[in-house]
């Protein structure tokens, strides 16, 4: 079944190509059309006009294929709801607080009515081996778009289809996912910076007084959680707002105040100028080297909370105490994995780890 053709030498996906349209086969050259997708599951692909059964059509590029098996399913599911849907379609992403100015979604779907579960739409990204983009800035993109997003991997997909039902017990309960971020009920991450964490260069404009985007505390690996509508450090107790940088006052200002502008997540100086008595602060393994963990709290008990970050990492707060788990403190050398699908998860039957959505 060929998900890969050529028109005017360039390599297209089923997807991309409208019903009847002739397409050139990589492999035989010979003609292909696309067709599909099919109510039985089946994706929309290609097929030869003669002799279908002498070649299997170009395959070299499986990232191609997984979003257009991607894009197939969501068409097939939402096809009455969707007022747009498409691989490779743009969200524009410049008034958000990362560093760039517009995203390209791997497969969208565009909704006519916000949906209640997905807002406005719904991104699904294929990691596949390193093609893959920023987790963090990029859903912290999508949510501030009302866009929900699902990460997938090269798990998702089986037998020439995008398995959605692994999507929708996913956002049965977010809060228990690593995967699945619903723009309605779940908060957009703090990303400050092109690596998800606040400029440290000294050399950075600083504009606001109180308010600046440069980390008033470089030397400090921050921690940050969400706490009475705001995030802070529990490291160093730096706090970060949503606000609106105001030309006319020269200042930043509360976004709520109707001042027209970019809102941008900065941090607040003052927050840092009194003594903040940490907590004793325990950590088992490496903490990652390009971001900053982004805490979600994902589960609170009676006398404990617990926190989970996008890359996997766990936090515990009990006591006043906080113990970090920052997972790569496991060799992997240790667990040859035999990784089985848990729901919306796939856990190693061996020793138990759960396997990331950047994962191959």
């Amino acid at each position: 079944m060929p998900f890969v053709a050529e028109v005017s030498e360039e390599r297209v996906i089923p997807e991309e190509v409208p019903d009847e349209t002739d397409v050139t086969c990589p492999v035989c050259e010979g003609t292909m059309r696309p067709r599909g997708p099919f109510s039985d599951g089946t994706a929309r692909h290609f097929y030869h006009l003669t002799d279908p059964q002498a070649c299997s059509g170009g395959e070299s590029d499986t990232h191609r294929k997984l979003k257009s098996l991607a894009v197939s399913a969501l068409r097939t599911r939402f096809k009455d709801q969707a007022e747009e849907i498409g691989p490779e379609l743009p969200i524009v992403v410049s008034d958000t607080a990362s560093s760039v100015t517009q995203r390209r979604v791997d497969a969208l779907v565009r909704f006519k009515q916000p949906h209640d579960v997905f807002g406005d739409g719904l991104a699904v990204e294929v990691q596949y081996r390193n093609e893959g983009k920023d987790i963090e800035a990029t859903t912290h993109d999508y949510l501030s778009n009302s866009v929900s997003v699902y990460w997938a991997d090269p798990g998702d997909f089986q037998q020439d289809r995008f398995s959605i039902e692994y999507l929708d017990d996913a956002f049965e309960d977010t809060n228990d996912s690593a995967v699945a971020f619903s723009a309605v009920h779940d908060t957009p991450p703090p990303v400050l910076g092109d690596k998800g964490m606040l400029n440290t260069s000294q050399n950075t404009e600083t504009k606001g007084g109180r308010w600046s985007r440069r980390d008033p505390i470089p030397g400090c690996r921050h921690e940050f959680v969400l706490g009475n509508g705001t995030y802070f450090c529990v490291r160093c107790g730096l706090e970060l707002e949503t606000k609106v940088y105001a030309e006319q006052r020269n200042r930043y200002i509360d976004p709520s105040m109707g001042w027209s502008g970019d809102t941008e997540i900065v941090a607040d100086t003052l927050s840092v100028e009194n003594d903040y008595d940490p907590p004793e602060i325990k950590e088992e393994g490496e903490p990652p080297q390009m971001h900053y963990h982004n805490w979600r709290g994902s589960s609170e008990f009676w006398n404990y909370t617990k926190y989970g970050c996008w890359c996997g990492a766990e936090m515990v707060t009990k006591d006043e105490k906080i113990f970090i788990d920052h997972g790569s403190a496991r060799e992997e050398d240790d667990c040859d994995h035999s990784w089985e699908i848990q729901g919306a998860t796939k856990e190693c039957s061996e020793c138990g780890e759960t396997r990331k959505p950047w994962d191959e």
